[in-house]
């Protein structure tokens, strides 16, 4: 009997002591069970490989932009939804520079490198 695989439902494991690895973590466990022919249990035996795996699994737990960044996202996006205007175009940063001087001046002072950036 076939079946389409994009359907497939996935189930947890019954037994609790079975580790499931993310997505990242499995990618470097291939990679390393390809470059050195050991299993899977082997690989987790040898401090090397325990630390490559752990490292690559704390990876995704950062978050990729900060809270000033998030602001400037989110000032850039209303600004060009109110010009109807690409990110890139004058009237945009420039209309960008001025929000980000008012909320300069409500939140206090930030760094200045985060108004030279280039949308």
């Amino acid at each position: 009997m076939s079946y389409d695989k994009r359907y497939q439902i996935k189930r947890l494991p019954e037994n609790e002591g079975i580790h499931i690895p993310d997505k990242k973590e499995s990618k470097t466990l291939r990679k390393i069970m390809s470059e050195t022919g050991l299993s899977e249990k082997e690989i987790r035996q040898i401090p090397k490989y325990k630390w490559l795996l752990a490292r690559s699994e704390q990876q995704n737990q950062y978050p990729k932009r900060t809270e000033k960044q998030k602001l400037l996202d989110k000032i850039m996006k209303s600004v060009t939804r109110e010009l109807k205007l690409a990110k890139e175009h004058p009237l945009v940063q420039e209309e960008f520079k001025i929000r980000v001087e008012v909320q300069k001046n409500i939140l206090g002072t930030w760094n200045s490198h985060l108004l030279n950036r280039t949308y």
